[in-house]
């Protein structure tokens, strides 16, 4: 069970390490899967693709390599999929965003569950970002949010690389200790874990290449790769 796993999975200084991405999948066209919700998806104004597509949210231990929790939905909702697993999340993990998940909702939703994240940052994710993008002084900002417990303050934090004219910003409610331009850029690093593990799924193990056509049959080729 996942319990008797935790205790053994790797850690860095004390917290474990999650990823959240999207991938999209090809579906056969079966009267089971279009019954089920699953569609094409638009190509343009009037047209759809022939084939359904379906949308996995997959949370990633990084460390581990292992999934901690999917979602498997007839439309891309990584967003409000991450909102509704923030709280199962434990105390001393940190989950990993790219820059399409950082949202007030995102970080207070971390907040109030006294768990972590950083997330990497738009140059135009708010009026405040943009002001510290811009700012060529500032490498430390800082915003508060109401959360249940109050006021809670995240951190961002900008890393310049020199073969890029805009700096890298991310967020994160993480401690001091933590906070450098460094140590996050290594840290988020770690993010690509999830990447690749789509393309394991999809190019090693040929997920897409169903021996099923029911949408049951799906869920169970899609879990036993995951296992």
């Amino acid at each position: 069970t996942w319990d008797r796993f935790h205790s053994h999975r790797p850690t860095f200084n004390g917290l474990v390490f999650y990823a959240i991405d999207g991938w999209q999948f090809t579906l056969p066209r079966t009267k089971s899967i279009v019954s089920a919700g699953f569609t094409g998806r638009a190509t343009s104004r009037y047209r759809e693709s022939y084939m359904p597509k379906a949308y996995m949210t997959h949370v990633y231990d990084v460390l581990s390599e292992t999934t901690k929790a999917i979602a498997f939905n007839s439309s891309p909702t990584e967003l409000a999929d991450a909102l509704s697993m923030i709280g199962t999340f434990e105390p001393n993990s940190v989950t990993l965003y790219d820059r399409a998940y950082f949202s007030k909702a995102l970080c207070i939703a971390h907040l109030d569950a006294g768990n972590f994240f950083i997330a990497r940052c738009r140059s135009n994710a708010n009026a405040q970002v943009k002001e510290f993008f811009e700012d060529a002084e500032k490498g430390v900002s800082s915003m508060f949010y109401e959360t249940k417990y109050g006021r809670r303050k995240i951190w961002f934090i900008k890393v310049k690389n020199p073969s890029k004219t805009m700096p890298t910003v991310y967020a994160t409610n993480l401690s001091r200790k933590w906070r450098s331009a460094e140590i996050f850029d290594k840290l988020y690093q770690l993010r690509w874990g999830a990447e690749t593990s789509f393309y394991e799924m999809s190019e090693t193990m040929k997920l897409e290449q169903w021996h099923t056509k029911s949408y049951n049959g799906v869920l169970q080729e899609i879990y036993t790769t995951l296992l």
